[in-house]
């Protein structure tokens, strides 16, 4: 063993015989001495817990008398722990228990009574009000600021302070390039899932960024759909199919009728523009160009082939059924 020192007659504490053990030195590789307390308890201590800067001074029973005088002593009235301060002794206790109680008054005004020890050791620090002002005032432990940082369009102006939910979960106003405000989740602005109040998705996805974009003519196909020719065009394929999907053979139920050739399609072919228009295109109100599904095929006619699906799309599709 290297720089040993030997410790042997020495006190330490309430260490009043120190014996130097070769047997559990040998065996454990470091210095080790067979103590007696004053109490007379015997036990074996290393020499670095002799010598530390806070080092072993008993067997144990020096800190079970110090605890023991600490807790057996009452507490008195108008003593302050945190937020409790102490009224008086409760009458809940009785001779030869352990446990005290006292009747507590919080800072924010509430009365309880609260265990001595739980006082003592700080366990209890108040009603739960402590609590509750620290996770309003940081939302949650290892807060990071990032007031003025740029998440996508968006910068951060404030903590918003008044959404508190499930997780302690911080949310943080914030003022897009557009000049909306919002308030987004720290963790969706970290990981990037919000980047602006709702505009860029918007710019992105909308006109021909759209996968369902068909050459603007949505709001035209609308108002042909809510036409009465529209609804006598629906009612004349589902007479000619006698209400029965062309695809699985089933009568009745959910119908639909599907555009063999879709009508953006013959929209974009005649240049149609306007409803009178499209009114008098005799191709867009043949009966021959509808066919009666249902709404489980037509759903997995669209799964397959998309919304731009095309003529050749559909009959590929019913040959092989």
């Amino acid at each position: 063993m290297n720089n040993f020192v030997d410790l042997s007659g020495k006190i330490f504490g309430r260490w009043v015989e120190i014996l130097y053990n070769k047997k559990m030195s040998v065996l454990k590789g470091k210095a080790s001495y067979k103590c007696v307390c004053e109490c007379g308890n015997i036990k074996y201590v290393r020499g670095t817990s002799l010598t530390k800067k806070n080092p072993t001074k008993s067997c144990g029973c020096l800190a079970k008398e110090v605890a023991s005088v600490l807790f057996k002593k009452p507490i008195e009235p108008g003593t302050v722990f945190t937020r409790w301060t102490v009224i008086k002794e409760s009458e809940r206790n009785y001779i030869g228990s352990p446990r005290k109680f006292y009747l507590c008054w919080c800072i924010c005004g509430f009365v309880k009574e609260v265990e001595a020890s739980a006082l003592r050791r700080g366990i209890s620090k108040s009603c739960g009000c402590l609590q509750k002002q620290k996770v309003k005032e940081i939302g949650y432990k290892n807060l990071i600021d990032i007031v003025g940082d740029r998440f996508g369009r968006g910068v951060v102006l404030n903590r918003n302070t008044k959404i508190v939910r499930k997780g302690y979960r911080t949310h943080w106003d914030l003022i897009c390039d557009c000049g909306n405000l919002y308030t987004a989740e720290g963790g969706n602005l970290k990981d990037g899932v919000t980047r602006s109040c709702g505009c860029l998705f918007t710019e992105t996805h909308s006109g021909e960024n759209n996968n369902k974009w068909k050459g603007g003519i949505t709001p035209l196909t609308v108002q042909i759909r809510h036409t009465i020719q529209y609804t006598n065009w629906r009612l004349a394929v589902f007479e000619r199919d006698n209400y029965t999907c062309q695809y699985s053979c089933d009568r009745g139920g959910n119908l639909h009728v599907h555009h063999i050739k879709p009508f953006y399609q013959i929209i974009e072919e005649y240049g149609i523009v306007s409803l009178e228009e499209a009114l008098a295109c005799k191709e867009l109100w043949e009966v021959s160009n509808g066919v009666v599904l249902n709404k489980e095929s037509h759903k997995l006619f669209h799964r397959i082939y998309g919304n731009n699906c095309t003529t050749e799309d559909f009959n590929n599709w019913m040959e092989k059924e």
